[in-house]
């Protein structure tokens, strides 16, 4: 599994800190890239902070939207048909609190969180095909994060 994590200001959303934890709980690296989509590696899964509106389509089933206003969380992951989201709020949580961590939040496809053992939260992010999702198995965020990228990749051929 390829993984980057795509970036405008590195500090501002604790990007080397996200990577390195999912390099850990992934047991591959994963580089920090500062950029657009334009400079992402053309394979992969893509760790992307506030996904622009206008991005290409095309690349939406690599990209994991981190820090994503609640208010279009759920449009983009349909529009982009994502593989998973994540909304700022939870993700300030996971940067500020981690001795409170759960493995709770990500908005990602109902039919992996099916396939991981996740459940589907009651939530105002719910749609279709998506849903937010916890895992008593996971215990905090990206470790969540690593889970559902394991078991997305299992039904997703990119």
């Amino acid at each position: 599994m390829q993984v980057s994590v795509l970036v405008s200001d590195r500090t501002l959303h604790h990007a080397d800190e996200l990577a390195r934890a999912l390099a850990d709980k992934l047991a591959i690296e994963i580089p920090v890239i500062i950029g657009t989509l334009a400079d992402a590696p053309a394979t992969g899964y893509l760790v992307v902070f506030e996904l622009p509106i206008t991005s290409d389509t095309r690349s939406g089933p690599r990209i994991i939207a981190l820090y994503e206003d609640r208010s279009m969380i759920m449009k983009k992951v349909e529009a982009f048909s994502l593989a998973a989201a994540v909304e700022k709020q939870r993700y300030f949580e996971w940067c500020t609190r981690r001795s409170d961590e759960r493995g709770f939040g990500l908005v990602g496809r109902k039919d992996v969180a099916a396939r991981m053992g996740a459940r589907v939260m009651s939530s105002p992010y719910t749609s279709t095909h998506y849903a937010a999702l916890a895992s008593d198995a996971a215990p905090d965020l990206v470790a969540l994060i690593a889970a559902y990228l394991t078991a997305y990749a299992q039904v997703v051929s990119l």
